[in-house]
């Protein structure tokens, strides 16, 4: 069973934020919105945003904002569960979080289910909690995550949310570029070599390949290129008075808060 002393979503800190804890409480699971200096084997380290951390209970922990603000999602908890407890996940070693929103909506759901009292909060709790260590081992097995990752996940949601509309490369490089700093045409080119690459190999979910629609005279069109339903564009790839309270006792969240 687990029990859950804390957790927040999108908690915002000012640019002094620091946690500094030389043997931590309890298990602490953080998950940042922005660059962030972790302690790491025994020196300071910054990590990008959508880096995620655990710790163990009894372990040191210390982390920082790096800029002006720091955005973070946090749950701390003790529990006995296997799943946890003798988990493959590096103890104080951060890593990238392949899909930030999804993750961000399941620590979302558990502190809605933390603060309320219903039939089902324990296994409710148990189940987005088990969830959520699937997509962190998710991450840590998948490496070297390109820049462009995060803007092609989200553009392969808008495809999967509007499957109808008619997804030209180059309505698929305007809808990424506007969250990157890539070219128009550098985005464009390399939506084009994936999805060329792609479409005479199985697909991972469908077994089918990814086709080029085919016009009246019998050509295949390169520039209206339609995605199926089901198939990939990725390749396998509040306020600063609260902040202290990530690793404060019960005694002390109380004073804070």
């Amino acid at each position: 069973m687990t029990h859950i002393y804390y957790a927040e979503s999108n908690v915002v800190h000012t640019g002094n934020f620091e946690i500094d804890v030389p043997v931590g409480y309890h298990w602490l699971l953080v998950i940042t919105k922005t660059p962030a200096i972790f302690w790491v084997q025994g020196e300071l380290k910054e990590y990008p945003a959508n880096s995620a951390i655990l710790y163990r209970p009894l372990q040191k922990v210390y982390y920082k904002s790096c800029a002006d603000q720091y955005i973070n999602d946090w749950i701390r908890f003790e529990t006995k569960e296997p799943y946890i407890t003798e988990t493959s996940l590096p103890c104080g070693q951060p890593f990238t979080v392949q899909d930030p929103d999804y993750c961000h909506k399941l620590v979302e759901l558990i502190s809605i289910e933390h603060n309320y009292n219903r039939d089902f909060k324990h296994s409710s709790i148990d189940f987005l909690l088990r969830t959520l260590f699937n997509k962190l081992l998710e991450s840590w097995v998948q490496h070297d995550i390109p820049p462009q990752y995060y803007n092609l996940l989200k553009l392969r949601l808008a495809i999967q949310q509007n499957p109808g509309d008619q997804w030209t490369v180059s309505r698929m490089a305007e809808e990424a570029l506007s969250q990157s700093r890539l070219s128009a045409d550098a985005l464009q080119e390399s939506i084009r070599h994936y999805l060329h690459g792609r479409r005479h190999r199985p697909s991972h979910q469908t077994g089918e390949g990814v086709s080029l629609p085919q016009q009246p005279d019998g050509r295949r069109d390169r520039h209206q290129m339609r995605i199926p339903e089901r198939g990939t564009l990725l390749p396998p790839i509040q306020a600063i008075y609260r902040s202290d309270a990530e690793e404060l006792p019960e005694t002390g969240r109380q004073q804070i808060a």
